[in-house]
């Protein structure tokens, strides 16, 4: 999710909408593959010139993103506090990821437990993290994934701020959840630096926009999908910055 924005895990950009007489051509688009999805970046047809200057920035911003924050790069943040788990060891993290990891635990705060970034037992257990096939696990081994989520177990060290550990060997942090969210606040404040005043940023269906997809258009059409129907969308919304 984004941590400025509505979740928008269902949200999927509308760019090839039919025309109707006198509408404006569609956005065009730009993807690549990135953090294990799709991204992309969008501007109205007029500026179709502008997608490789809008590409690159944000490109850069999610693969520096990807090197801390992924539980497949090895030399990660994440995988660094992980294999330091029940060892007593403070890991270093790097602002951002820190950042992070503090709005993370604020939604697990805030939502009781149902959101938490100690997650990672449970993702692999039920094959959601490098596992050639998801199976729904045994109950002895659901019940020793979820001995190991906590996020009250995640410790900060009062002398540096960017500093945790967790206190229970077989813990990990995965920040799936929200990552994705932040690196397109990145992505997205990156481009108004840039000076780009119309645009999409899409990473995996988490969208932000700002300007709008054609004069007069107000904004970005997003449709909403159906979470079980993958082919049905169940609304339209005009997303505005």
């Amino acid at each position: 999710m984004s941590l400025r924005t509505l979740p928008p895990f269902l949200a999927v950009p509308l760019l090839a909408c039919s025309l109707l007489a006198g509408d404006p051509p569609p956005p065009e688009r730009l993807a690549w593959p990135a953090m294990g999805t799709i991204a992309a970046v969008s501007t109205p047809a007029a500026n179709v010139g502008d997608l490789p200057a809008l590409r690159d920035p944000v490109q850069a911003a999610f693969a520096g993103i990807e090197k801390r924050f992924s539980i497949f790069q090895p030399e990660s943040d994440l995988n660094r506090a992980n294999g330091a788990a029940g060892k007593g060891e403070f890991v270093a993290l790097a602002p951002e990821v820190a950042h992070v990891l503090r709005s993370a635990l604020r939604l697990s705060r805030d939502s009781g437990g149902v959101f938490d970034p100690t997650i990672g037992p449970l993702m692999a257990a039920w094959g959601f993290r490098g596992g050639a096939v998801r199976k729904e696990p045994t109950a002895g081994a659901l019940a020793t994934a979820r001995g190991l989520v906590g996020w009250t177990n995640l410790i900060w060290d009062a002398a540096d701020s960017n500093r945790i550990r967790l206190a229970r060997t077989g813990m990990r942090l995965d920040l799936g959840g929200i990552a994705k969210g932040y690196a397109v606040d990145v992505g997205y404040d990156r481009l108004l630096q840039a000076g780009f005043t119309n645009f999409m940023v899409d990473l995996g269906g988490n969208l932000r926009v700002h300007g709008e997809a054609a004069p007069g258009r107000g904004g970005w059409r997003t449709g909403v999908r159906h979470p079980f129907e993958g082919d049905t969308i169940l609304g339209v919304l005009l997303l505005t910055n």
